[in-house]
Order: C-alpha cells, then structure tokens, then sequence
C-alpha cells in the first residue's frame, strides 16, 4: 500500500512547527519513505491543488503537534484544518505525533465535531532526547508498517536519485509523477523497463526535456541528472528585456504625456493672461467713458447755474462800452455832462444790441445741448456694437474651446486605448507562452477592457471574451 509519488504526507503548523516537520522529514527519509513537506516539495503552480494530490495520493497523513498546531483549527478557511478534514475523508492513516510532549491532549476551545474526529486517534509520542532513534523507530513499527507494511519493497521498484539545477516536474505519460528541487537530491521509484520521462520546468513550463530511462536492475541505484538553468536563463533574460523595453516604452509615453499636458496647460495660460488683458482693456475704456461723461455733465451742470451771470456781466460790459463811446463822441458843447449822460443810458436801453446777443446766445446753448446728446448717442452706438463684437468673439472662442476639448478628447482616448490594446496582445502572447500562469491571464482582460471602454474592436473583443470565458 503506496502512493504513486508519496508515502507519508507531514501536515505541520509553519508558527512553531517547520523544523520539527524537517527532523522528522529527514527520518522518515532516511528508511526510504517518500514525503510530501511542503517547505521542500512544492516548486510551482498552484498551491492548495498539490496539497490536496499530495494527501489523496500518500496512504499515511503525519499530524506534527506543536501548542499552535490546532490555534485556528475552528476557522473553516484554516490550512491546516482543510488538511486534516481531506485526510478524514479519504480513509488516511493518521499518526499524530506528539514531539517530545509539546501538546498536553487536544484543546478544549476545538469545536466538538472537531475534537471528536481528532480524539480517536492516539498521540504518537517521539522524544527529543537520546532515545529519539529508538522511539521514532517504534512509532513507524507500530503506527505504520503494521498496517502499510515495507513500502519500498512492496512495490517493486528502483530507486532513482534525481539531481536538478532548477525546480522542475517529471510527467510520464501525461502525469506529474513527481516534483523536484533545485540542488536537491530526490529519488523517485520507478517500475522494471523503459521509462520515458518528461522534464518541466516549474518557472516556465514551456521549457521541457524528454529523458529516457531504461529500468533493468530494481536493486541498483540510478541516476537522473537534470540541467535546464540555461535554458532557462535564456528566457528569463529575454523576459527581462521584454519588460525593459516595455517599461522603457511606457516611460517614453508617459514622458510625452506630460510633455503635452505641460504644453496645455502653458497653451491655457496664456489664453487666460490674454483674456485678462483684454478684460483689462475693455475695463479701462469703460472707465474713460464713465469719466469723459462725467466730466461733460458736470460742464452742463455748470453752464445751466452760471449762465445768468455770465449773461449779465457779458450786458453791463455792453453798456459800459456804449458809455465810454458816447462820452468821447459826444454830440455838442451845450449839453452838460449829467444830460449826455442821461440821454446815453436812455439810447441804451433802447438800444437792440443786449436783445440780439441774448436772442444769439440761446440759440448756442442749444446748438451744444444737442451736439453732446449727438454725442452721447453715438456712444451708446459704440457702446452697444462693442457688446455685440464682444458677445460674437466670446461666443467664437467656447465654440473654438469645445472644439478643442472634443479633440484633445478623442486623442487621448486614442492613445488611452492604443496603450491598453498594447499592454493587453503584450500579456495575452504571455498568456499562450504559459497557460498555467494567471497573472498574465488577469492583465490581458484588465488592459482589453479598459481599451473597450475607448474604442470597440472586434478582435480584441473576442479574445477578452475568450479569456472571461476560460475565467
């Protein structure tokens, strides 16, 4: 009674339990059982899968007890706990191992179910001092060959020793017969005969080798020695120049976005410094024709209160004039100077001269009256077709400006989707390269749909639905 690829599967608690899991490990080796120990059998792919072929596929299920062993055993997410419950649930034999008394009974904080399921099987206890040999011995006599018997003999098979400069996987005939690490030595069991045996790599399953091995000699010890590092280097450097060109790319686009988003907003900025300067402008020639009409009514206001003095002034100089004429041409001697005096303010009174001047006068004032009101009208004239030119060129420069935000729109959305169409064939070729590798999986639709959100796309809406549907 042997599993395929292992014998033993050791369920420990990484807390405080890896390296007893290893001392242990290393004994059970030692007499040829073939181990599953996570820490040194898994390579690659997906972890919770191996666990679970592991524990299907060896016959005994090995409990390392430490105090944190059964801590979050009532979580049913728990690791250890999903262990534990395949291991009950396929019939496995359980061997509890109490290390050198680490674990005093099963805690009582475990859901009953739980504890009731664990509790039937007795502790194995294995001592940490100088009987150790003698008391591991008796725990693999006692809990698993009784009932497994001699495994390596039972089945009839070759040990071969498996020496790898790289974490890979054996397949024959379509099965992972085994796992491999790095600079390791495992040994796998193989059958008397021709074996054909396929070698792939765990961190590019790509990369594959065909060995065969011929099996005559079920007593001698055989050799299978595995180099795959420069293939593997070769790829990896080559991976690691596709993502250097590709970062490169990226920066070099990120770097002209920003060159254009800096030549925007320097665009932008000076269409606002030209706004305010001919907000400015405008401003300031509102401001002179506020004063220039102020300064016009307030002459108005001056001439209509100072207008009657100034007419009367203008008559008495007037009259003084006629005077100072008269008297130097006077009309004889006879008369005496109180007469001519009389007679001239007389004629001057009757004279028309201050009436037509006055008559004259309004006339002016009338004439000026309405020159400022013609005036006035032709600033509103100006005024209201300075508005209009102003509303046409406002209007002219949204109509400019949405059309230019409509634009730069479209062109970013161009390059937003001409950038994740790039990014999403980069990672789908990865994808096709490894299958098995969900990351590229992931980035390919992420990319592929941001880019369907910019533009549609036949081709690369089949594939994002192709990779949803493999999701």
């Amino acid at each position: 009674m042997s599993g395929k690829n292992f014998d033993v599967f050791i369920s420990y608690r990484r807390s405080d339990g890896d390296a007893i899991a290893r001392i242990l490990n290393a004994e059970f080796a030692l007499r040829d059982f073939r181990c599953f120990l996570d820490f040194d059998s898994l390579g690659g792919g997906k972890f919770d899968e191996k666990i679970e072929a592991a524990i299907l596929d060896a016959p005994v299920f090995v409990m390392v007890l430490t105090p944190d062993y059964f801590s979050r055993c009532n979580d049913k997410g728990d690791w250890v706990r999903r262990e534990i419950e395949l291991a009950l649930a396929n019939n496995k034999i359980i061997v509890p191992i109490n290390y050198d008394k680490n674990l005093n009974g099963i805690p009582d904080y475990l859901e009953e179910d739980f504890r009731e399921r664990i509790g039937c099987h007795n502790f194995a206890t294995v001592h940490k001092d100088d009987t150790f040999k003698s008391s591991f011995n008796q725990m693999v006599e006692e809990r698993i060959l009784k009932i497994v018997g001699k495994i390596v003999k039972q089945e009839h098979k070759a040990k071969v020793s498996v020496i790898a400069d790289t974490d890979c996987e054996l397949i024959e005939d379509d099965e992972v017969i085994a796992t491999v690490q790095k600079d390791k030595t495992n040994f796998i069991l193989l059958e008397k005969g021709e074996h054909l045996i396929t070698v792939r790599s765990s961190e590019f399953p790509q990369i594959k080798e065909k060995i065969e091995k011929n099996i005559n000699d079920l007593s001698f010890k055989y050799l299978i020695n595995i180099e795959l590092e420069d293939k593997i280097k070769r790829l990896r450097d080559l991976e690691t120049a596709k993502q250097k060109e590709a970062i490169e790319k990226q920066k070099a686009e990120e770097k002209r976005r920003q060159d254009e988003e800096t030549a925007r907003q320097q665009a932008k900025r000076e269409a606002e410094r030209r706004e305010r300067e001919r907000k400015q402008r405008e401003e300031e020639a509102r401001r002179r024709i506020a004063e220039a009409e102020l300064r016009k009514a307030k002459r108005k206001a001056w001439w209509k209160k100072n207008s009657g003095w100034i007419y009367g002034v203008f008559v008495a100089f007037v009259i003084v004039a006629i005077i100072f004429n008269t008297i130097n041409t006077g009309s004889g001697a006879t008369e005496t100077s109180t007469e001519t005096l009389a007679e001239t303010i007389t004629e001057t009174q009757n004279e028309t001269p201050i009436i037509v001047n006055e008559e004259k006068q309004k006339p002016n004032e009338d004439s000026i009256l309405q020159a400022e009101e013609k005036r006035q009208a032709e600033l509103d004239a100006q005024k209201a077709e300075a508005k209009k030119l102003k509303e046409e060129q406002d209007r002219k420069r949204r109509e400019a400006e949405k059309k230019r935000q409509a634009e730069e729109k479209k062109r970013q959305d161009e390059n937003n989707y001409n950038e994740n169409k790039r990014n999403g064939d980069f990672f789908f070729s990865k994808f096709l390269e490894n299958p098995d590798n969900r990351l590229y999986k992931d980035q390919a639709i992420q990319n592929y749909e941001r880019a369907l959100q910019y533009k549609e796309d036949a081709e690369i809406r089949d594939r994002y639905n192709k990779l949803i549907k493999e999701k």
